[in-house]
């Protein structure tokens, strides 16, 4: 008796099973391939961040400044598609137009990015501040010296030393009189 004929699936005979480490071989293959692909994709948008960097007048950066830039702009496209694609099924369609990303791309302007308030509001603001009195400092007839009996963590110099003594023979003196 013979064995019975391989099992086909469009009609002709299959292949026979590939090796374990052949199949291993060809899915590390494949990783490096995309790998590789990624690599190639990394360099081009590192070189796309220097000539941003070059056209905008710098000079000189951190080589960590690419990559933080990097990673700015994959975050910040990634949540404008996000964003666009819930507007195109909102709308009930099943391609991402520009409309959806013009909309996904204001909506993150107004809420992630803070512009300043204009000039006359900043003067507004400084009337009401400048409306309250400042109290004004007591004058105080004598000089405050620290004491070292007071507080023994005060260092006391001998500039101090001499004008509390000057101070106690005055009082003296009064006294006396």
């Amino acid at each position: 008796m013979s064995a019975p004929p391989a099992p086909t699936t469009s009609g002709g005979p299959t292949q026979a099973p590939a090796s374990s480490s052949q199949a291993q071989l060809d899915a590390k293959s494949a990783a490096v391939a995309a790998l590789n692909d990624r690599k190639r994709m990394h360099q081009s948008e590192a070189v796309d961040i220097v000539r941003v960097l070059e056209s905008a007048g710098v000079e000189e950066y951190d080589p960590s400044v690419i990559n933080m830039l990097m990673e700015f702009s994959f975050r910040y496209v990634y949540d404008v598609i996000r964003d666009a694609s819930m507007f195109s099924k909102h709308a009930k369609r099943d391609t991402l137009e520009q409309s959806d990303v013009k909309l996904a791309v204001q909506c993150k302007v107004d809420t992630q990015f803070t512009k300043p308030l204009p000039r006359d509001a900043y003067a507004s603001i400084a009337r009401m501040k400048n409306k309250t009195r400042i109290p004004a400092i007591p004058m105080l007839s004598e000089q405050r010296l620290p004491s070292k009996d007071n507080d023994p963590r005060i260092p006391v110099d001998q500039n101090f030393l001499a004008v509390i003594a000057d101070q106690a023979i005055a009082k003296a003196e009064k006294s006396g009189n």
